[in-house]
């Protein structure tokens, strides 16, 4: 219910937030792939009436970041109520800056000020394949040859392939083509 009467005033502060066991929250500008953490959102009545009804909603052109919803109902003059939602973050995301902007709704329509903000992605490490192979027809391994190292009509010829990743990223499910 609730009345209209006074002007409520809103200060917003957005934070995105990890948890580090034993450390507590850390302040963060994103989060990398497969990275999880909040959005924590926090408004202060700064005026001299009650915001009735009070909600926000992020809009954003990424499916990860839209309609991530802030329920925060009446907040009295000089109260201050916060909300948090969690983030997760896909095994892979590009490296970018994703602008969000939240929306508020209020029973009577006087909204705080919400200025966009940026959330930064970063990309996971990516492998690097190193590779050597080695044709042999020198008779070992079922091999049939005359040991020049070279596939000839006739031969029955071996293939060996090591492949290293040096790279930092993990490849989950390698693939080799011949």
């Amino acid at each position: 219910k609730g009345e209209k009467k006074g002007q409520p005033a809103g200060s917003v502060t957005i934070e995105i937030l990890s948890e580090e066991k034993g450390k507590g929250e850390r302040h963060r500008t994103g989060l990398a792939a497969g990275e999880s953490g909040f959005l924590r959102i926090t408004v202060e009545n700064t005026g001299n009436a009650p915001f009735y009804r009070l909600s926000g909603v992020t809009k954003s052109d990424d499916p990860i970041f839209a309609n991530l919803e802030f329920p925060f109902g009446r907040i009295n003059p000089q109260e201050k109520k916060e909300w948090k939602t969690v983030l997760k973050m896909p095994d892979f995301v590009h490296r970018r800056s994703v602008p969000v902007e939240m929306e508020f709704h209020e029973q009577f329509g006087r909204l705080p000020k919400s200025s966009p903000f940026q959330i930064e992605t970063e990309e996971p490490p990516t492998p690097l394949f190193e590779y050597q192979y080695t044709l042999i027809e020198n008779g070992s391994r079922d091999t049939h040859g005359n040991g020049n190292r070279r596939a000839e009509p006739g031969e029955t010829v071996g293939l060996i392939v090591k492949i290293k990743n040096s790279g930092k990223g993990e490849s989950k499910a390698p693939v080799l083509s011949l």
